[in-house]
């Protein structure tokens, strides 16, 4: 399954078809800038490696390169909120609660 997963992701990449949307993937970029480097799960996690790994070639972030302008405006908005929840300025955003339950991940709790 995992090779399958993988597998389908790169074939579709390549042939110009987004699995991942460009808003999921600079979620993903986001929560691992500001979450995941302090989780075991994102070390774990098969689908969640996968897509991020598909996230930093969308965004163009891979080795140095030019990040694509367009991408890093949708980007820096969900890193924003983020950031806002993480400071106690606001409640957890919706995608954040969607984006943990797809990739099965435990609940971040702000304390």
């Amino acid at each position: 399954m995992k090779t399958f997963y993988k597998s389908l992701l790169i074939t579709a990449e390549e042939a110009g078809i987004k699995m991942l949307s460009d808003a999921r993937c600079c979620q993903l970029l986001a929560w691992v800038l500001e979450i995941g480097g302090y989780t075991e799960e994102s070390t774990h996690n098969f689908k969640l490696n996968q897509d991020i790994h598909i996230a930093q070639k969308r965004l163009n972030i891979l080795g140095g390169e030019t990040p694509k302008a367009e991408l890093v405006t949708i980007f820096q908005k969900y890193h924003s909120e983020l950031l806002n929840f993480l400071n106690k300025k606001t409640k957890k955003p919706q995608w954040l609660i969607d984006f943990e339950n797809y990739y099965r991940l435990k609940p971040y709790k702000n304390n």
